[in-house]
């Protein structure tokens, strides 16, 4: 990452508004809806020269693709990842439970309503089980994505470029483990899969933004609450993944980021998402 000693480089968080149409095609896929793919591609392609563009007015140094390509944050890894099923749901993922929903049933009760998931035979909620060895399936996907905006950073004057991509802790949380002997083989064989993107992404010579609020908002979703000690247990298991990949990249965790650069340095930020 640049450092600048006239003046702070400004940058964002990642996810930007996406087009009206392509907003429905990313729906639609999401969905499992048929989506014809050229035209998919093509409009991602001219979406991402436009939200540059638009950075660049708006006056943002750092600038990405806004995650135009990508369903959400974190689920466009299910195009990416091997290894996964889709199952009518039981109630066992995390996004089905929680303190913070107990406490606040009645809106999440709307929320869920208005969310687009997918669904198995009618069934509004999915469970998303790991089944077999997980292997990385996305070259293409994240050829794509490099190539967009390398084709969009060239066009305009910009400090720097990065591309987001999606925690193995931030992964597992939305996962259910049936294939891995624990909780922590499972991580560990998601961060060993999601190693070959965020070298894509690094290689190319772009930043790269690693998303992890759930590092942080796990903790509602456990139910009774882990004393503080369990908690830094969980999440040094987290973390130490990511250190095991040894990737030159920066992690972000929900209001932190740790950064790597090409010299080997650490660097970091704070920032929130």
């Amino acid at each position: 990452m640049k450092h600048s000693t006239n003046r702070i480089l400004t940058t964002h968080v990642g996810s930007l508004p996406r087009p009206v149409d392509l907003l429905e095609m990313n729906d639609a896929k999401g969905s499992g809806r048929s989506v014809d793919q050229s035209t998919w591609t093509a409009r991602v392609k001219t979406a991402v020269l436009e939200v540059v563009s638009l950075q660049r007015e708006s006056g943002v140094d750092i600038v990405n693709d806004g995650e135009l390509s990508k369903s959400s944050w974190s689920s466009y890894v299910n195009e990416r990842l091997s290894g996964f099923a889709e199952s009518v749901s039981q109630g066992q993922g995390s996004l089905a439970k929680g303190r913070d929903k107990k406490a606040f049933q009645e809106f999440y009760d709307e929320y869920d309503r208005i969310q687009p998931f997918r669904t198995v035979n009618g069934s509004r909620w999915t469970d998303v089980v790991c089944n077999a060895p997980i292997m990385y399936t996305g070259q293409t996907a994240v050829q794509t994505d490099i190539e967009n905006l390398q084709a969009a950073y060239s066009s305009v004057e910009a400090e720097e470029a990065f591309i987001t991509a999606v925690a193995p802790g931030s992964i597992i949380t939305r996962r259910i483990n049936q294939f891995y002997p624990s909780e922590e083989a499972f991580l560990f064989a998601i961060a060993d899969a999601m190693k070959t993107e965020y070298k894509a992404i690094v290689d190319a010579g772009f930043v790269l933004q690693i998303d992890d609020p759930q590092l942080v908002t796990r903790y509602d979703m456990e139910d009774p609450p882990p004393d503080a000690a369990q908690y830094r247990t969980l999440c040094a298991i987290r973390v130490a993944a990511l250190n095991h990949m040894r990737s030159r990249a920066f992690h972000r965790s929900a209001c932190a980021t740790i950064s790597a650069g090409a010299d080997g340095t650490d660097r970091t930020r704070p920032i929130c998402r």
